[in-house]
């Protein structure tokens, strides 16, 4: 497996979580943003994953779940804990560890999802293709930004993602949408709109750096949409 120089790190920022609206025009919660920052220990500016972890403090297990749903295939700052073991439970990744799920795709975030999804068959077909994708991959994917809503029993969740395959250098950039209903005992996956943004060479050597033609996308919290 090729490695690459890729230097991504995840920060915490305390904030608060209010993502319940009663009104139609939802306002949106950040949970995850990235940022630039130089770095003196490696003399560079690295991008760092910025997590919102009052918010997720406060998540219930129905949007916990949602969200490990929507992390299953998504690269989120994966590593090996044991570089020698390339499995389900020694893959540390950002956002399952900030959930408190274990290690991605183990029994503890593939089995929430279970719990929550179990009647709707497509999401659990797909969750037996759990993606385990540490940052030396090949190819891999992520998120630039997690934004939530809710109103009433209904949760948003809209995110721009990003993939890159260093084999052929292309790279990639969507936007999502995806609505889940929230229930007593269950969540059901309302609909699930992907709208691909960008496509463009990706300078391989950079990656961690400079993503496709243009630097790192950053957002600002006080930026996003």
């Amino acid at each position: 497996m090729l490695r690459l120089p890729v230097l991504l790190f995840v920060v915490a920022l305390y904030s608060s979580c209010n993502i319940l609206n009663p009104n139609a025009d939802l306002p949106q919660t950040k949970l995850l943003w990235r940022t630039i920052e130089f770095d003196e220990k490696f003399g560079i500016a690295l991008n760092k994953i910025v997590l919102n972890m009052a918010c997720i403090d406060t998540l219930s297990d129905q949007e916990k779940a949602a969200i490990a749903y929507l992390a299953a295939p998504m690269g989120n700052d994966c590593d090996w804990e044991d570089p020698n073991i390339q499995r389900a439970d020694n893959l540390k990744c950002v956002i399952i560890s900030a959930l408190d799920l274990g290690y991605q795709c183990s029994d503890g975030h593939v089995g929430l999802i279970k719990k929550w999804f179990k009647n709707d068959e497509k999401v659990m077909s797909q969750i037996n293709d759990c993606e385990l994708m540490p940052r030396t991959s090949t190819s891999l994917n992520g998120f630039y930004y997690i934004n939530l809503a809710r109103n009433k029993n209904i949760f948003i969740v809209t995110y721009d993602g990003f993939g890159i395959g260093t084999t052929n250098r292309i790279g990639f950039e969507w936007s999502a949408e995806v609505i889940f209903e929230l229930k007593e005992d269950e969540v059901v996956l309302l609909d699930f709109n992907e709208t691909r943004i960008h496509e463009a060479p990706i300078n391989v050597e950079l990656y961690g750096q400079i993503h496709l033609e243009h630097p790192y996308k950053v957002h600002s919290p006080d930026l996003l949409p």
